[in-house]
């Protein structure tokens, strides 16, 4: 897995305030990509990138895919901003599934059927 070279992170970033013991065992338990063994491979900043460059694959213009990757890794290693947990665990995954929630559809007429039985329609 790649890490966070100083050339990578923001400018005054090489010495962000570090996650603390408890919150390195979440993110590593949780977050972290891990090998065949189940054993954790990635620490907060290899999580950070790889969540970073997943998100920026939407931008497609080169500068400012680079504007926003550097912007957003100085957001998160600052932890000003948290994605949620679907994005930490799987953006630069297969599955690469990233929302929380999802809407449905729900046929809703009139007061009467605002109390809706056991089985949906």
């Amino acid at each position: 897995m790649p890490t966070l070279t100083e050339t990578s992170l923001p400018p005054n970033l090489t010495d962000y305030l570090p996650l603390g013991l408890n919150a390195q065992k979440v993110a590593r338990k949780r977050y972290s990509v891990k090998n065949q063994q189940g054993v954790p491979i990635e620490e907060w900043q290899n999580i950070v990138q790889r969540v970073v460059d997943h998100v920026a694959k939407a931008e497609l213009e080169e500068t400012k895919r680079s504007q926003f990757k550097r912007a957003m890794t100085e957001i998160m290693l600052k932890r000003e901003f948290i994605p949620n947990t679907p994005c930490l665990v799987n953006a630069g995954r297969d599955s690469a599934q990233l929302a929380a929630c999802f809407v449905l559809t729900v046929p809703i007429h009139s007061p009467e059927s605002w109390t809706m039985p056991s089985s949906l329609p």
